[in-house]
């Protein structure tokens, strides 16, 4: 699946009825393969693949995606799964953080905010 365009692998890990046991696969892939694959992920699958994968990993994706996309997805995922979500925020780098805190809307920057540690 590495080697395949992110797009395609995307489509393949739509089609799975229990994404979440994509996880350990985007774990496999480097960081830019797993991101250009998140990339073409409905927020929704990848809100709920993020919290599975390794924490280096997913907080490298998420370092990784374009700053709009990251903020809808960090807002998704702190309103979602709080504790998770602050394990991945908090492990990438505080300038990145940010730029997606700066794309989420203020009211609803509280709760990824308050899922930090």
């Amino acid at each position: 699946l590495g080697t395949m365009p992110g797009a395609h692998v995307a489509s393949i890990l739509e089609a799975v009825e229990d994404i979440e046991t994509a996880a350990p696969i985007l774990d496999t892939m480097s960081c830019q393969q797993a991101t250009d694959c998140m990339t073409h992920l409905s927020l929704d699958n990848s809100c709920k693949l993020l919290p599975c994968m390794d924490v280096d990993q997913s907080s490298g994706v998420l370092g990784m995606l374009e700053a709009q996309q990251a903020a809808e997805l960090t807002k998704q995922l702190c309103d979602t799964n709080a504790q998770s979500g602050g394990e991945i925020l908090d492990s990438i780098d505080s300038s990145k953080l940010a730029t997606i805190f700066l794309s989420i809307e203020p009211e609803n920057c509280i709760n990824s905010l308050a899922a930090l540690q």
